[in-house]
């Protein structure tokens, strides 16, 4: 699913910035991702926020797991923004200025897979 956004947005005219592990850095680039970020550095947030100089504010959480949100929420500029969350995952007590927006397309099938 996160490769399909990418190329989505990237042939919309949307900068991409992704996360992944480093050996996929290529393909994803490859795919339309501007920059890819190690999702398991510790400051991978913090890495995306320097980057796009605190102006980075939407995202696709296609993770949904883990730290995967709180990654996010640290990425966002001071001016908030909205993340689209495939998976259900609490945000209670991050951040107050993001918008979290849910889809469901983890249930095409039927089922949860």
């Amino acid at each position: 699913m996160g490769q399909l956004a990418i190329q989505i947005a990237a042939s919309a005219g949307h900068e991409v910035i992704t996360t992944a592990s480093s050996r996929h850095s290529q393909h994803l680039h490859d795919l339309g991702a501007s920059a890819v970020f190690d999702y398991s550095d510790l400051d991978v947030g913090e890495q995306i926020k320097k980057h796009t100089n605190g102006t980075f504010d939407s995202a696709i959480d296609c993770f949904s797991d883990g730290d995967s949100i709180k990654k996010i929420f640290d990425a966002i500029g001071p001016q908030g923004g909205i993340v689209s969350l495939v998976m259900p995952v609490k945000t209670e007590g991050l951040r107050q200025d993001v918008r979290v927006t849910r889809s469901v397309f983890y249930t095409t099938f039927g089922k949860v897979s």
